[in-house]
């Protein structure tokens, strides 16, 4: 990614298309959330932009619409409200740019806001409104890979209790139109990602529609096994796909 903010743009973009004519009933559908809402998660998602846009970007004017709960919901005030941060980024961006190495990097001082993760948590946010309304869901490499980096970031936290060989090979490719490939390795002391793809010792491979889902927690992978298959040691191979960077959300299978 070249451009944080312009990844951030075209997401929010997305989302406002998307919302624009939404009938009440689509507004109060269900989604995989426990007890969530169409109209809970995007309120959650403005309330996540009005905290975190303003940090990433070193100020942004305050739009004086209140939406606080879904209680006192109103669509024409969410969409006008994404539509003004909208405005609020085109203007900030035509003047700045955030390189993508800072991505991982960037923090507020004294709120560690990690820009990768609200990118990700927004992202997924809007695939889970997406899927609730049937929607075309946001799964080209554009959009879908900082989602599945930021995943794959955990990896060797992940892998700290197994004491695997030096040189222990494990390569993860999400496959479908967007087809991406990680791989982590065993070194001296601990695990790290890799670049190295070539001659692993554990193939991962899941469906690109699956793997959103099963890393967010929103599926069990046994549920799951027809999406992904594991070539090698299955105990190194299921561990990949017990990853579970967003253990705050709640998902009506308990998952």
């Amino acid at each position: 990614m070249n451009n944080t903010l312009k990844l951030f743009q075209k997401l929010n973009a997305k989302l406002i298309e998307l919302m624009i004519g939404l009938s009440w009933v689509q507004w109060n559908k269900d989604t995989a959330r426990k007890n969530w809402k169409v109209k809970d998660i995007a309120i959650q998602i403005l309330d996540d932009s009005r905290h975190n846009l303003p940090l990433i970007t070193n100020g942004f004017d305050s739009n004086p619409v209140q939406l606080n709960t879904s209680e006192d919901f109103s669509a024409d005030n969410l969409i006008a409200e994404l539509q003004f941060r909208q405005e609020q980024l085109n203007s900030y961006i035509s003047v700045n740019t955030i390189i993508g190495d800072q991505l991982n990097a960037s923090r507020s001082a004294g709120s560690q806001i990690d820009i990768f993760k609200f990118y990700s948590q927004i992202w997924l946010y809007q695939q889970q409104i997406r899927q609730s309304l049937g929607a075309s869901l946001l799964l080209d490499s554009n959009f879908y890979h900082p989602f599945l980096a930021y995943c794959f970031h955990f990896l060797p936290s992940h892998f700290n209790d197994f004491h695997s060989p030096v040189g222990t090979l494990i390569s993860i490719e999400v496959v479908g139109d967007s087809r991406g490939l990680w791989s982590l390795i065993r070194r001296d002391h601990c695990w790290e990602l890799s670049e190295h793809h070539e001659h692993s010792d554990v193939q991962v491979y899941i469906d690109q529609n699956i793997a959103w889902i099963l890393f967010s927690g929103g599926i069990d992978i046994y549920e799951a096994a027809q999406y992904w298959q594991v070539i090698g040691s299955q105990e190194l191979g299921r561990h990949v796909l017990s990853l579970r960077p967003f253990l705050e959300i709640g998902f009506k299978n308990g998952a």
